[in-house]
């Protein structure tokens, strides 16, 4: 598995958005051009970047045969959830479309379909996953790793009492409001990748304000405006002509609970939408981060990717 990076997108004060593109060496790759993956990564809108997603499923959706774009975005809460994320992932699917099959071609030598694009992300990535349904030609299909949705529901306003009260100063919070403009990533080092370290380090003031708010239950009143919840719900748009989705979440979830995935599912069957349900027995929040090929859990992640090769006619 080969990887180049790109710009696709450049920002106020000539701020570079990258996406990594994985891909097969050009003496092994299809004769016919391959789908393309949009990959995104989670971390509340707020932390996370493009190399967050973990190598086994990179690897398995590139032996698929996709050709896969993990990208970054511009990260809240001093970028609004519209302007940042879901403004970036929706210029990042466009440039997918039109810009990343004609690089590939020129530089690497092999052709990559634009009308064959599939998304998908983990929770805040699988939230704007979902959301690429909106683009004039929505991906193909998408697959949601226990996503953000229904937004006005109670779970998003109130403290999360499966979280543990973490008192951090003002001081160190209120720093997160001066990192203008909002960065694009918050690896700063090879521990701060999902798995590695020894967890959160909560000296660092973004880590610390992302797990006050989820804790609080004050994350989506920073990102979002006033008015803006029910255009920036994936579910406003579950009607007749959705994509089809394929949804991954476990059942110990301390984060987003499995139940609003299970209220999605049945949603769209009900306007007869293509879509299967994965439900990981005991699995909490980011549960792929640390499985491995051989763990009982990843034919599930396994069983999402066919998925999307089905609806991309790779298989």
């Amino acid at each position: 598995m080969n990887k180049t990076t790109y710009t696709y997108k450049t920002v106020e004060l000539g701020q570079c958005l990258e996406a990594d593109v994985y891909y097969c060496p050009r003496s092994s790759s299809p004769a016919s051009p391959a789908p393309i993956a949009l990959v995104i990564h989670g971390g509340g809108f707020t932390a996370g970047g493009k190399e967050c997603i973990p190598v086994n499923q990179l690897e398995e959706l590139v032996a698929l045969g996709f050709v896969v774009v993990s990208v970054n975005y511009r990260l809240c809460p001093t970028i609004s959830l519209a302007d940042g994320p879901l403004a970036d992932c929706n210029d990042c699917y466009t440039w997918c479309k039109s810009n990343l099959p004609g690089l590939l071609e020129r530089e690497l030598g092999f052709a990559a379909d634009p009308g064959r694009i599939v998304a998908l992300g983990h929770s805040a990535g699988g939230y704007l996953a979902l959301m690429m349904a909106q683009n004039t030609q929505s991906p193909v299909a998408i697959l949601d790793f226990y996503g953000a949705k229904y937004l006005s529901d109670d779970v998003w306003h109130r403290p999360n009492p499966k979280m543990p009260r973490l008192n951090f100063p003002k001081e160190l919070l209120d720093q997160i409001w001066l990192e203008v403009p909002p960065p694009s990533t918050s690896i700063l080092a090879q521990s701060d990748l999902p798995g590695q370290g020894t967890g959160p380090d909560f000296r660092r003031p973004r880590i610390a304000w992302l797990a006050s708010a989820l804790a609080n239950g004050t994350l989506l009143q920073h990102i979002i405006r006033p008015g803006d919840y029910t255009r920036l719900d994936p579910s406003t748009y579950f009607k007749p002509g959705f994509p089809p989705v394929f949804f991954i979440h476990g059942t110990a979830d301390k984060l987003i609970p499995f139940q609003l995935t299970e209220k999605s599912h049945y949603a769209l069957r009900q306007c007869e939408v293509e879509t299967v349900l994965r439900l990981v027995d005991d699995a909490d929040h980011a549960f792929d981060e640390k499985v491995h090929r051989d763990d009982p859990a990843f034919e599930a992640i396994k069983e999402g990717f066919r998925f999307l090769a089905k609806h991309a006619n790779l298989l």
